[in-house]
């Protein structure tokens, strides 16, 4: 994206905006607006485009520029992207639109590496305790992640949390609490062969004050962004439940 203050022609797949003299500077801020918040546009047209990631991967329409919600100085100042809204994003413009522009390749369907295990579920715990913690916290009494690890040679992973006031997190190779099946077992509960297509499921296990996901090890399953899905979740579960 530039902006260009000559005459000039572009191929077809090429979008240009242009404005008659006395609007220039409607465009300038058009043109500041859309370099400033890329990330944002970017994830929003990948979010809603028909075509894009479809036709020739990163190919998109000029509706999908016109529909973009270009904001002036004073809108900006009043939508601020919180840290919640960065994480999609980053995941959106990342992980999400190479795992179905490259299926084949893309990092979102690997295993994650025993040395980024931490981290990643780490991440997952804090922002999916993050998300319910600000509507169940009371005093100390929050969610909090008690367990989590590999199961059966790192072929799945898994995260527990309770609702207590007692400390946090611990990482383990093997679960004392969970109730471990069968890599096999696991491998029926968590995949769906229709013959024409396989689905993947995750498992979620609820006890008093309790609950467990375990998910294949593949990075799609523990991202952030998947992280706040699986709070939404599990909130429904509780409302439907009456807490």
């Amino acid at each position: 994206m530039d902006f260009i203050d000559f005459h000039s022609g572009f191929q077809r797949d090429v979008v240009g905006i242009s404005a008659p003299k006395d609007e220039i500077n409607e465009l300038m801020n058009l043109f500041a607006s859309l370099k400033d918040n890329g990330a944002l546009y970017k994830a929003f047209v990948l979010a809603n485009s028909p075509r894009c990631l479809i036709y020739r991967n990163t190919s998109i329409r000029v509706n999908d520029i016109y529909d973009l919600p270009v904001m002036n100085q004073s809108s900006k100042n009043m939508y601020t992207l919180t840290k919640i809204d960065n994480l999609i994003i980053r995941d959106i413009n990342s992980t999400i639109q190479d795992s179905i522009s490259n299926p084949n390749s893309a990092k979102a369907y690997k295993s994650i590496s025993s040395k980024n295990l931490l981290i990643h579920l780490v991440n997952y715990s804090e922002l999916f305790c993050y998300s319910l913690n600000s509507i169940y916290q009371k005093h100390e009494n929050r969610f909090h992640a008690v367990d989590a690890g590999t199961l059966h040679n790192n072929n799945f992973l898994y995260v527990a949390f309770r609702y207590d006031d007692k400390p946090d997190f611990t990482f383990s190779e093997e679960s004392e609490e969970l109730p471990i099946a069968s890599e096999e077992k696991l491998q029926e509960l968590l995949t769906l062969d229709k013959g024409y297509a396989k689905f993947s499921r995750i498992l979620k296990i609820y006890k008093k004050d309790y609950v467990c996901f375990i998910k294949p090890n593949q990075l799609r399953y523990w991202l952030d962004s998947v992280a706040l899905r699986d709070a939404d979740w599990v909130l429904d579960d509780l409302v439907k439940n009456g807490h």
